[in-house]
């Protein structure tokens, strides 16, 4: 079983590996709006391409090379990608081992979210009002302006939101009074 110090590390992980993918797919597309490329729409019709005219020239079989963005994402995140596999094994050798020996390795994160201009959608474990604009509750029966907490922040783009924060009416146990 997994130490309670480590509950959420992989949401975490998979919420903020999200953010970069949006943010790469969404510089992009404004990269080719830029250049003046069209970009395909889901609601786009889809006709088969033609089809390419034979050649004898050799095949390149250099690698494709990845979007600048990409990169920069790499390089920011570089840090916790390499760590990350290592600090997994040794949660799972190890489970007793304290979450602060981890925590620095998400300061990375912090800093691409904020380079970025996304904003956070309130703090973990604090009591808030319920919006469901702005929050993903864990039960179906909660209700606008009811007390909750949130359990996992959420991200918005000014007036977008990216990821709802998720919210219960309890806080995880051992965490203290609900």
């Amino acid at each position: 079983m997994a130490s309670p110090n480590f509950n959420g590390f992989g949401i975490v992980l998979e919420i903020l590996l999200t953010l970069g993918l949006v943010a790469i797919w969404n510089a992009r597309r404004r990269s080719q709006a830029s250049r003046g490329e069209r970009t395909i729409d889901i609601d786009d019709e889809v006709k088969p391409a033609p089809p390419a005219p034979k050649s004898t020239a050799p095949v390149n079989s250099a690698p494709t090379v990845k979007p600048e963005s990409h990169r920069q994402v790499f390089t920011q995140l570089q840090t916790l990608l390499v760590n990350y596999p290592s600090v997994t094994q040794a949660a799972a050798a190890n489970p007793e081992m304290s979450a602060q020996s981890i925590t620095p390795l998400f300061t990375p994160l912090g800093t691409l979210v904020q380079q970025w201009g996304y904003t956070t959608i309130g703090t973990p474990w604090e009591l808030v009002a319920f919006d469901p604009q702005l929050h993903q509750p864990d039960a179906a029966d909660i209700t606008a302006g009811e007390a909750v907490y949130i359990r996992f922040i959420g991200y918005r783009d000014g007036d977008e939101i990216l990821v709802p924060a998720k919210v219960s009416r309890m806080l995880p146990p051992g965490q203290g009074t609900a």
